[in-house]
């Protein structure tokens, strides 16, 4: 088991307003989990609490069955990456971007071994042509390509995405996409990704959580990506279309 969340809560404020309480979850190695719920309802609370960029009011967030509170935070780079939903990439050349996935495993002396990882990353990634450009002339879904492929640099397991279609068009979202499924694939990285397109979270994810009542109000696979949930969680009131395995969304005839 790659990652195991225990009984994780979170509140703040003077007044300990809870945002989310007793979650508990966990994601096997090579899986590919999607967060779903509306927006405000701490899904990015709650990969915040996972990379440990936020402390939880309880609970315990197990990596490769350790604790994450107690890893340093140069060890717990090594496992985790966290890609936030706005990615902020200074001006610099692409592969000294990503070179920057090594500093947990460098300390700021590029080895040949260094050299080579980062060559890989990008032909996995498939941005060696981009190597030599700056990143401030990348379009936005190349600039993600850059921030997986300095996560990839870093060797670590788990990776965290936050919303990372919401900028993106169509084509460069299922650029991603695909890119995902065979990092997946092939090279048994475990995702948890935070969404709001049920249909597109759809096309791509092994498991699902839908948050709701700050707690998984339900997980499993696409077959739980069902109207009832679909309507409890989001508070709507729409039907729901499999069609060739793929879920679409409609809207109530009741509602027109």
């Amino acid at each position: 088991m790659i990652l195991e969340v225990k009984d994780l809560s979170f509140s703040y404020g003077k007044k300990k307003e809870i945002v989310l309480d007793n979650v508990s979850f966990s994601l096997e190695k090579g899986e590919i989990g999607i967060l779903l719920g509306k927006n405000g309802i701490g899904k990015s609370t709650l990969l915040k609490l996972i990379a440990n960029l936020i402390k939880p009011t309880s609970g315990d967030i197990l990596i490769e069955n350790e604790n994450i509170f107690s890893l340093s935070r140069n060890a717990l780079a090594k496992k985790i990456s966290y890609l936030p939903q706005q990615i902020d990439i200074p001006s610099r050349l692409v592969k000294d971007e990503v070179m920057l996935g090594r500093l947990p495993n460098s300390f700021f002396f590029n080895s040949q071994k260094d050299e080579e990882i980062v060559k890989t990353c990008l032909k996995e990634v498939d941005i060696e042509k981009l190597s030599y450009k700056y990143t401030s002339e990348l379009s936005g879904g190349e600039k993600q390509k850059v921030a997986i492929a300095r996560s990839l640099a870093t060797q670590a397991n788990l990776l965290l995405m936050d919303e990372p279609t919401s900028s993106l068009d169509i084509k460069s979202s299922f650029e991603l996409i695909e890119l995902i499924k065979n990092l997946s694939k092939n090279k048994k990285i475990t995702f948890l990704i935070a969404m709001h397109d049920i249909s597109l979270a759809s096309s791509f994810g092994d498991k699902f959580f839908l948050l709701g009542g700050k707690n998984i109000h339900i997980a499993g696979d696409k077959t739980i990506l069902n109207k009832e949930n679909i309507n409890n969680i989001f508070g709507t009131n729409i039907e729901i279309k499999n069609i060739d395995g793929e879920i679409y969304l409609a809207k109530n005839k009741g509602d027109m």
